[in-house]
């Protein structure tokens, strides 16, 4: 049974007005039907994870304990994740892994695995990278609010999206614009872009329509970028 790796955007999951139930119960339908493949699912910290960093970092000068209140709101859209995937009879690890050896553990005995952040001071598109590598996922699903990757930040005038990339180009985009710091918005961090590059793992990135999630998981043409 071949696996896929998911990075399941917090800005996706978790937007200002709220967990997004509406998204997750049609991202559910589309795994569910899908029984023929293993996922591993990261998923981020959206609206809550920067709303909470934002509220203490005047105070709180340490990045390291920023990234951990981070981590434990990516935990939390993880769990609440997993378990509307329960409630649906679906084959996920009953708990949420917070280490990448919990993570492979779990791999092995279901189809499906939903875990937060592992580490500090990379993003769950990483954990997600380090995940596939683990569980041997030779392809990547990025969803998030924006499809395509950029020459430069899209609020830019000028700025171009790019439909196609080498994995040497998106190291070298990450490298350009990604800053390292909790609650930035580079579209892939430059952790997970190395990862990708070293074990050749084709990265498709998605938007918010459900429809191009669910052509990128059959290799059908969608919006959005590819990194191969």
């Amino acid at each position: 049974m071949r696996t896929i790796a998911i990075s399941l955007g917090g800005s996706i999951i978790h937007p200002e007005s709220g967990f997004n139930v509406n998204y997750v119960k049609q991202f559910c339908g589309i795994i569910r039907r899908e029984r023929g493949i293993k996922f591993v699912i990261s998923v981020g910290g959206g609206h809550a994870a920067r709303t909470a960093i934002g509220a203490v970092s005047s105070v709180i000068r340490n990045k390291l304990l920023l990234d951990e209140i981070g981590i434990a709101m990516t935990r939390t859209n993880a769990m609440a994740l997993k378990n509307i995937m329960l409630e649906y009879g679906m084959d996920v690890a009953p708990i949420v892994p917070a280490t990448l050896n919990e993570f492979k553990e779990l791999h092995t005995r279901h189809r499906i695995t939903v875990f937060g952040g592992f580490v500090e001071g990379v993003t769950t598109d990483a954990d997600a990278m380090l995940a596939a590598e683990a569980s041997g996922a030779k392809t990547l699903i990025n969803i998030g609010m924006t499809a395509y990757v950029y020459d430069r930040n899209p609020s830019e005038r000028g700025a171009r999206a790019l439909k196609r990339l080498s994995h040497e180009e998106m190291v070298g985009l990450a490298e350009r614009f990604d800053r390292r710091e909790a609650k930035s918005d580079f579209i892939f961090d430059v952790v997970a872009s190395l990862l990708a590059a070293r074990s050749k793992v084709k990265v498709l990135f998605v938007g918010p329509e459900i429809k191009d999630f669910e052509a990128a998981i059959h290799g059908r043409q969608h919006n959005g970028t590819t990194v191969d």
